[in-house]
């Protein structure tokens, strides 16, 4: 009898699982656990096999949306996206991306959308403003709903101040977190400040083509270092770092410390082993792309040129090293309490923010996902609660006197606060598989009492808001519900499998070829509705019937299937051994006296297995032919050479015969001899 258990404790679970292609869906997004700074092998992921997840093509999209899915936790408020196709030698041709957030089974959310149109085979997706601790995804197909294999990169960073094109309109940098510049758009107003450097091809030639600035001071004296990446792999990122003589703003008075702008593929930029202070055009021998690290003067200020040589419009990323640090304003804030928060509690959150060579004059805090308030631009303090329990993180983004931007986070635990609350519960409903064998069971879950907005996650999942877990194999499931305060329970629900369909074909049967059985086969749950066939039908005079007769042309598997109303269907198999036997029996002597008894007849004789005589010639000594029939019944007395020719008995003697005979296997064999005829 089907029937449902319950218990708080796990107690079986299913040995099966539920299959599904990597990454396919966004329930099964693929997580990327540190989005800071990550990148993976340039064909390390495919679409190969991929099917529509079901959400429908983004809104930028072309074709069908056969994708797969990523996933990552933000750990900054913005982030870049860069998928990489054929450019660099992946099968990808015209990838295309989204980026949402929301939860997966509930309402999702896009954000940015990018398809290749361009034919460059990479995109990219900037996203900026996202609430840190929230989960976000990245959705990745084909232009048209093509295969193949791609690279994604994801840089999670806080934005700086969008630099400009021109020394004086550069972002100040504040500390020496790493970021990206998104795109790269034209020279500026003063389009060749790289001129006297190495980024000048030759003398009078312009000396940038799609550039940016940086600016910062250093706050201490220590060495430098950087890493530039080009987004778009293959790119040719080139630079130019300065000394400004007269401080951040004195642009005029600038002073060339090291220059790269050799033509080698990679990231560029100062390391601790390079001794070069210049790389030049081309890619000469010994060239690397890097030059010598410097040696930054507390106080000093310095300025950055980058420029984009390909011209592709795709910025880069850009990462810091060494002992020295950049001037600007240190954020930081004091949470209270620090521990033993719960949800639905106020607790206070106050500005401990210095900056000893300036002001702070914008203040940026975003408390974190369902907090009250969500978000603040006024120093503080604040008080803040949160309406669900968990991980929440908190960031303060201070802006100088001098426009650069700087951000600490801090992560805090909101415990759960259900003692207010109808205790929570779940009600399912289990709908078993209709065929044995068949992964068709579901579950249908409702969440009782709590906080009425619930999140259900079976065996070792994913918390999720569906309410359907379907395509289960027969087993024991634990699912366990969830509310926004934290308030759980969990039950297991046993999915049944009915009884299988047992089908019984009958025994192996021996016979000789030509002969006949009765195959009689039963099966087991009969019911209205069902359908029966044996196969192959070769040689079976009713194969849509339980019994039927066989004569096997050979040695022959018949299988019988059943296939229920419902779609179940089972099935079991014999084997008839053939035995073959092509004897032939050929009288050696007919009477000739026209009376048409059974010895006035020449005609071959064979075992059950000859199936007719094809042909069948009598010659006289002299080679003549006496005799030709056509399809002979070998079991006819009756039938074949009469010893007459031309209507007239043949004199009595020695006749030679030849026959092609054939068996019930199609098998055709040629026969001869001789025959004597009397009167």
């Amino acid at each position: 009898m089907h029937h449902l258990k319950f218990s708080l404790l796990l107690l079986f679970f299913s040995p099966f699982l539920i299959a599904q292609v990597p990454y396919d869906d966004c329930d099964n997004a693929r997580l990327i656990s540190n989005p800071e700074s990550y990148c993976s092998g340039k064909t390390e992921f495919s679409l190969n096999g991929a099917t529509d997840s079901g959400y429908g093509p983004s809104s930028c999209w072309t074709g069908p949306a056969a994708d797969i899915w990523f996933e990552f936790k933000a750990i900054a408020t913005g982030v870049n996206i860069v998928v990489n196709g054929r450019n660099i030698g992946s099968t990808l041709r015209n990838p295309q991306a989204t980026l949402y957030y929301g939860v997966c089974g509930g309402t999702i959310q896009e954000l940015d959308c990018n398809a290749d149109v361009t034919n460059l085979g990479v995109i990219a997706l900037f996203e900026n403003g996202l609430i840190i601790g929230a989960t976000y995804y990245i959705r990745v197909s084909g232009i048209n709903g093509p295969s193949g294999n791609f690279q994604l990169c994801v840089t999670n960073f806080n934005p700086p101040v969008i630099p400009g094109q021109d020394c004086p309109t550069a972002a100040i940098l504040c500390d020496k977190s790493a970021f990206v510049v998104q795109t790269l758009s034209g020279s500026g107003s003063q389009p060749n400040e790289g001129k006297g450097t190495c980024l000048e091809p030759f003398p009078g030639s312009q000396s940038e083509d799609q550039s940016t600035w940086l600016k910062w001071t250093a706050a201490n004296n220590g060495t430098l270092t950087f890493d530039i990446t080009p987004l778009k792999d293959g790119d040719d990122i080139d630079f130019a770092l300065y000394e400004l003589s007269g401080g951040i703003d004195d642009c005029n008075n600038r002073k060339a410390l090291r220059c790269n702008a050799t033509a080698c593929d990679g990231s560029t930029g100062l390391n601790l082993t390079s001794t070069d202070l210049e790389e030049d055009f081309n890619c000469d021998k010994g060239e690397d792309r890097y030059v010598k690290f410097i040696d930054m003067e507390a106080g000093k200020s310095y300025g950055l040129l980058i420029n984009n040589f390909d011209n592709s419009g795709i910025g880069f990323r850009i990462s810091w090293g060494g002992t020295g640090e950049f001037l600007g304003p240190e954020p930081d804030f004091i949470i209270d309490p620090v521990s033993g928060l719960r949800c639905d509690q106020d607790f206070s959150v106050t500005d401990a923010s210095t900056f000893s060579n300036g002001t702070i004059t914008d203040y940026e805090w975003h408390f974190g996902l369902r907090a009250i308030p969500a978000s603040s631009d006024v120093k503080g303090s604040h008080q803040v609660k949160y309406s669900s329990f968990g991980e929440k993180y908190i960031s303060l983004t201070v802006t100088s006197n001098r426009g650069c931007k700087v951000t600490k986070v801090k992560s805090l635990n909101a415990e759960p606060c259900c003692e207010d609350l109808e205790d929570i519960s779940i009600s399912p409903k289990v709908t078993f598989p209709d065929c044995n064998g068949d992964a068709a069971g579901q579950i249908d879950v409702a969440g009782l009492g709590g906080n009425p907005e619930y999140f259900f996650k079976l065996n070792n999942g994913k918390f999720t808001p569906r309410t359907r877990f379907d395509k289960l194999p027969a087993g024991s499931y634990e699912i366990v519900i969830v509310d926004t305060k934290g308030c759980t329970d969990s039950i297991v629900v046993d999915v049944e499998e009915p009884d299988p369909i047992v089908v019984d074909a009958g025994p192996d049967v021996e016979l000789e070829l030509g002969d006949s059985t009765l195959l009689n086969g039963s099966y087991f749950l009969e019911e209205t509705g069902d359908s029966i066939w044996w196969s192959p039908p070769n040689g079976l005079r009713t194969p849509l019937d339980l019994e039927t007769n066989a004569t096997a042309p050979g040695t022959t598997t018949y299988t019988l299937h059943i296939k229920s109303e419902k779609g179940c269907e089972a099935s079991d198999s014999l084997t008839i051994r053939v035995i073959t036997n092509r004897t032939i029996y050929a009288p050696n002597i007919i009477l000739a006296n026209g009376q048409g008894g059974p010895n006035n007849f020449f005609n071959l004789v064979g075992r059950k297995a000859v199936k007719s005589i094809d042909v069948l010639e009598v010659y006289d000594r002299w080679g003549n032919k006496l005799y030709q029939g056509e399809d002979i019944d070998p079991f006819d007395q009756t039938s074949g050479w009469d010893g007459t020719f031309n209507g007239s008995a043949v004199n009595p003697g020695v006749y030679t015969w030849i026959a092609r005979v054939r068996y019930v296997d199609e098998v055709v064999e040629v026969k001869s001899g001789d025959i004597t005829v009397v009167h």
